[in-house]
This record gives structure tokens, sequence and C-alpha cells, in this order.
């Protein structure tokens, strides 16, 4: 489990650095063309985020049992809480409010996530970008590829 944990750790450090990598580069007007299609992978990148939340929601506070009761799912989340402060992870209150931030900030990377569809519809309505731009990515691939 360390090893994932690591893992997730490195993905995360590389994403914001790819991120601010990407903030510099659609600052400068050369590369403006190449907006649509750096707007799809960001796309990509949102909605992969926002499952990242979901994914999270579901490792702190594990889906209920058929026929479980909400309390039971809280209690049973609580004991087996990772790293647990104290050695009692949180409250069911707690738990609730931490699913429903994670379930706010998934909802706000899937609005995040429309807008840049919508840019990128509206700048490819405005321009012919280059040739080798125009195939929706496929990060899935990508990463496969890589790793």
């Amino acid at each position: 489990m360390e090893r994932h944990g690591e893992h997730l750790r490195q993905h995360a450090l590389a994403l914001a650095s790819a991120a601010e990598q990407v903030a510099e580069a659609a600052g400068d007007t050369s590369s403006a063309t190449y907006l649509p299609a750096a707007l799809a992978c960001i796309e990509q990148t949102l909605e992969s985020l926002s499952r990242g939340c979901l994914g999270a929601a579901r490792s702190l506070v594990p889906l209920c049992e058929p026929h479980e009761r909400v309390s039971h799912r809280f209690a049973r989340a609580a004991r087996a809480w990772p790293a647990a402060r104290g050695g009692t992870g949180p409250s069911h209150e707690r738990q609730a409010q931490l699913l429903a931030s994670l379930d706010d900030a998934g909802a706000s990377l899937h609005a995040a996530r429309r807008a840049c569809a919508r840019v990128g519809e509206l700048l490819l309505a405005t321009m012919d970008a280059p040739a080798d731009t125009e195939a929706r990515p496929s990060l899935h691939a990508a990463s496969a590829a890589s790793g």
C-alpha cells in the first residue's frame, strides 16, 4: 500500500509541475493556435481529477454493503481509518463533511471541464488549428505507453 501512496504523491507532483508549464506556455502568443488542442487535454485532465475525488472518497469511506446502515458504514470506515490521529478515526459527522467536500471538489472540476470544452469549441470556430493538433488526445493511450 505504501507503494501506491508514493506513486500517488509522485503523480500529483508531476501534475502540478506540468500545470505550471501549461500555464506559462498558454500565455505565449505564439502558442495561440495550439490552445484548442491544449484545452482538450486540460478537459480530459479535469475529468480525471474529478474522478479522482470520487476515488478518494471511496478510499476513505468505502461504499455500503447491501442492506448496511449508513451509520455502520461510517463506523467501519472509522475503524479502518488510515493513520488515524490519536488511534481513532473521525466521527460520522467529520466523515460526512469530508465526503461532501470531496463531492464539491469533484463537481467543481467537472464544471471546469465543461467550461474548457466550451472555450475549445469557441476557439475552433474562429481559427484554423495546426494539422498535427486536430485529433482529440487520448490520455489513456499516452499513460499506457509511458508507464
